[in-house]
């Protein structure tokens, strides 16, 4: 098997450097060893299941940065802004090459959330988008103007806190500014409610009732958190500014928990939090040997020179950054193996899913990825059953029914020998063809033993 991986792998490298000679020449990334993140329930992956990764989780992934993080579920722009003033995290974040904040969620939402959980428990809606598709009166409204005032309640839920939170906003600000050195990644806040899959089959009272929470939510999120965030992004040319409410806008559905009453973003979401960091922040992604923001075949190559010319005596390629994004196994080498995995990691991607490499002591390195068949599994998905040429004839070696009655169809059958064509007459039947009437002799002296 691994001889085939290297034939692979060979010609993967040569065909990589005829097109893009220029591949294989080192380039430089930018040198970040520490990432310090802020934040709230986002940042620390609440609501995902256990095998589900946030987006703090898939950086480290990703990048293999040492990332260090401080956010905490429950917290507020008034709690980061605290966390901020400690000193410890002051002397992480003196250290950081990368700060990275979320802030304002939970102070715009918080309030609808549990209005919402409220109601739904009033009526026993058993999810918050339910009130939008029930029947209503079978949960004692009487039409669906009734929606109004509780749409009317949670929209002032979320208005309640607006103004604390802007004003927190300009004093983390503050405090950012004590940190010219560090790459400042700020995200805005995005708006959960932002919007229904079925929005566009709702009747348009029960759309009125949902944009009235809709539209204050989009509101207040962007004057009071969005747009001191995007100003601060503006005058400062160390930070970058990641547009999570516009990357979220319209897919609330697909990126949050909405439909279950959950802040936080989905797997996916996180997903597109961690891709868009990476992207926009020019941060090298672990496999990305070549620094050009993407891993691809021509990494693969890139790790196979390398390689080639460890074992051919020399010093290889990679500078020490370079080393450590090459060696995607974590074993302190970098050879056949961790291109391949590079390989895998390009074709998982280009198919929109995420591979995540493994390291060498972990067992599925034989097979990357248990979910999927293997070669010897997709050619005969189950051993112990017969496959369909087997199940069409179990034993080549036996005739089979067809060929036991009549084992030889360009031979004649036994009623053809006696009757080959059973639509002509036989010699008996020519000679007499029909017994029951007299024949010709027999009608010219009907009896011979009596005189004419």
């Amino acid at each position: 098997m691994m001889k085939k991986y290297m034939r692979f792998l060979t010609a993967v490298s040569a065909v990589a450097m005829i097109l893009n000679p220029c591949a294989l020449l080192p380039v430089h990334a930018e040198h970040v060893q520490k990432i310090v993140i802020l934040g709230d329930s986002i940042a620390t992956g609440k609501s995902l299941a256990k095998d589900e990764k946030s987006y703090v989780d898939l950086l480290e992934e990703y990048t293999n940065i040492h990332v260090q993080n401080f956010a905490q579920d429950t917290y507020t722009t008034g709690d980061i802004l605290s966390c901020m003033q400690t000193a410890q995290v002051q002397q992480a974040l003196a250290q950081a090459d990368v700060i990275c904040i979320n802030a304002g969620e939970h102070d715009i939402m918080d309030g609808f959330l549990l209005t919402a959980d409220s109601f739904m428990k009033e009526f026993a809606f058993e999810k918050f988008t339910d009130v939008f598709q029930a029947n209503l009166p079978d949960y004692g409204f009487t039409d669906e103007n009734d929606l109004i005032p509780y749409a009317n309640e949670m929209a002032s839920a979320i208005r309640a806190n607006q103004k604390t939170a802007g004003e927190n906003i300009l004093l983390i600000n503050q405090e950012l500014e004590k940190y010219p050195d560090a790459k400042i990644i700020y995200q805005t806040a995005y708006n959960m409610l932002d919007t229904l899959d079925f929005i566009d089959t709702l009747s348009a009272k029960r759309k009125s009732a949902y944009n009235g929470i809709l539209n204050p939510a989009k509101t207040t999120l962007k004057t009071y958190l969005n747009d001191n965030i995007t100003q601060f992004a503006q005058e400062h040319e160390s930070c970058i500014l990641i547009d999570t409410c516009t990357g979220f806008s319209g897919n609330a559905w697909q990126y949050t928990n909405l439909y279950d009453l959950e802040l936080n973003p989905t797997a996916s979401g996180h997903a597109w939090i961690a891709d868009t960091i990476i992207k926009e922040a020019n941060l090298s992604r672990t496999g990305d040997v070549n620094a050009d923001t993407s891993v691809n075949a021509s990494d693969a190559a890139n790790v196979l020179q390398h390689a080639a010319n460890i074992g051919a005596g020399g010093n290889g390629l990679f500078n020490d950054d370079e080393l450590k994004g090459a060696d995607v196994d974590g074993d302190g080498t970098v050879n056949s193996r961790d291109a391949s995995q590079i390989l895998i990691y390009a074709a998982w991607e280009g198919s929109g899913k995420h591979y995540f490499f493994l390291k060498a002591d972990e067992s599925e390195l034989a097979d990357p990825d248990p979910t999927q068949p293997t070669d010897t599994e997709l050619a005969d998905p189950d051993p112990t059953q017969p496959t369909d040429t087997e199940l069409a004839d179990p034993d080549p070696t036996q005739p089979t029914d067809t060929e036991l009655a009549d084992p030889d169809p360009t031979q004649p059958t036994d009623t053809e020998l006696a009757d080959p064509d059973p639509t002509q007459p036989t010699d008996t039947e020519l000679a007499d063809p029909d017994p029951t009437q007299p024949t010709d002799t027999e009608l010219a002296d009907p009896d011979p033993v009596q005189p004419v």
